[in-house]
């Protein structure tokens, strides 16, 4: 397809898409980032290497949400969050369980450090009762003061209800309040892009990025910003630092192939929108940009296949109907008939 045409493209979805870190469509218009915790599980006497621990993530009515299993002292990761309050449980064999309480309410990370204690006939004279509190912790409360978190909390539930200047209005406070808040700077930065003031958004997510240069969602969103202006040279080596830091993030991996659409580079661009929808398969317009390409290259059936799925996750999306007639355009097709 001619670079013309593939922009053209390109930017119809970007207004659509492109800033949708919480894959939200045009309709709702509010830029809530999903909510991801990261942690670790170390371990107090028993043996000297655990093969086997499950790492669960629960509602806080004991709802499995997610899983994983880890070997020794490795880390875990759960991403894609909604903003909510969970418990994330340890469990290894001859090791008390441990847990730990995170509030994603407030801010979209999250760190936990799980400690598995040995039972103690696993472990002689090990005291009564280790590992079984269960701390509570609201991501940032050591640093974030509580009026600061409090307005950051208002911000993102002005966001619920899509009153973008009011959550404007308190994300500024909460970095007034502290400066250092770079989840705060995130959010500012994304609803200054819903309302197109596209240098404050820059100013707001560099800043961001000063005060935490190892935050990938920082780099997703400005990447992003740099997407819908058409500056894909700038929005590249921030995506591919973001994928770099965060490599589970299908957000960086739709957003960098969208960079690499705009410079015409299809090839490098398929596999980031294929681990994109490994780790998101829900999220339709990776399915509407392999349609497209898939048309560029003369692949109809596939291209059918793409559109199709599109049309079966998002029937309600506002591309649906020009690609429902490019779905019946193909089958009018000869060279799709069987």
């Amino acid at each position: 397809m001619p670079r013309t045409r593939l922009v053209t493209l390109l930017a119809s979805c970007l207004l659509l898409a492109a800033l949708s870190l919480a894959g939200q469509g045009p309709s709702d218009s509010r830029r809530r980032i999903p909510g991801q915790i990261n942690g670790s599980v170390q371990f107090k006497g028993g043996a000297a290497v655990v093969n086997s621990v499950i790492v669960y993530l629960e509602s806080e009515m004991g709802e499995i949400i997610q899983q994983t299993s880890l070997v020794g002292n490795a880390r875990f990761r759960f991403e894609g969050l909604d903003r909510a309050p969970y418990v994330v449980r340890a469990k290894a064999p001859g090791y008390r369980d441990a847990t730990y309480r995170v509030d994603l309410r407030l801010m979209p990370t999250a760190s936990a450090v799980l400690t598995l204690y040995a039972e103690p006939e696993n472990t002689p004279g090990a005291p009564a009762g280790l590992g079984s509190t269960e701390p509570t912790v609201t991501v940032g409360t050591l640093l974030v003061p509580e009026s600061a978190q409090q307005e950051f909390a208002k911000g993102e539930e002005a966001l619920n209800q899509n009153a973008l200047p009011e959550a404007l209005g308190h994300f500024e406070k909460a970095v007034e309040i502290y400066p250092q808040y770079y989840q705060a700077y995130l959010s500012l930065g994304t609803v200054y892009m819903d309302q197109a003031k596209w240098a404050e958004a820059e100013k707001a997510l560099k800043r961001s990025l000063e005060i935490n240069d190892k935050f990938a969602p920082g780099y997703t969103a400005l990447g992003a910003l740099y997407n819908r202006q058409g500056k894909p040279a700038e929005a590249q080596p921030l995506l591919e630092r973001s994928v770099e830091l965060e490599p589970q993030s299908w957000q960086a991996h739709f957003e960098l192939a969208q960079t690499l659409l705009l410079e015409n580079r299809t090839a490098e661009a398929e596999p980031h929108l294929g681990r994109a929808h490994e780790l998101k398969p829900e999220f339709p317009l990776v399915h509407f940009l392999l349609g497209k390409i898939s048309l560029a290259k003369g692949d109809l059936m596939t291209a059918r296949t793409e559109f199709q799925h599109f049309l079966d996750v998002a029937p309600d999306h506002p591309l649906a109907a020009p690609v429902r007639q490019k779905v019946a355009d193909i089958d009018r097709a000869p060279a799709a008939k069987p």
